[in-house]
């Protein structure tokens, strides 16, 4: 079914929002976010509003994140991974990803 009326008006609009972050070292992170919609495209101030509202956003992600960077460095306990359920695909990704760098260098686990 065509998504439609007849003048070419869409009769759902979408808005979609990704943010992705991925170590890129033991002590930094990529952090990559974006936003897109199928509404008012040639509009610039809805352009400027959404920038805005995202940049404000996701800033409060990227304090947060190195705020948590600070304590894991400063912090005298060990510290340990603490996942969930929702967090598995992610670690076998990791874990793959890790024995296939591992296997490239020729290095063992734990070596």
């Amino acid at each position: 079914m065509d998504n439609h009326d007849a003048s070419g008006t869409p009769r759902t609009y979408r808005f979609n929002i990704s943010h992705i972050f991925t170590p890129e070292t033991n002590n930094a992170i990529h952090y990559w976010w974006f936003a897109s919609r199928n509404f008012k495209l040639d509009d610039a101030a809805i352009d400027a509003h959404l920038l805005g509202a995202s940049t404000k956003a996701y800033q409060e992600d990227v304090d947060a994140l190195e705020w948590i960077m600070d304590v894991v460095q400063s912090d005298s306990e060990p510290q340990f991974d603490l996942n969930f359920a929702p967090d598995k695909p992610g670690l076998m990704m990791r874990q793959i990803l890790y024995r296939l760098a591992a296997a490239e260098a020729g290095v063992k686990r734990g070596a």
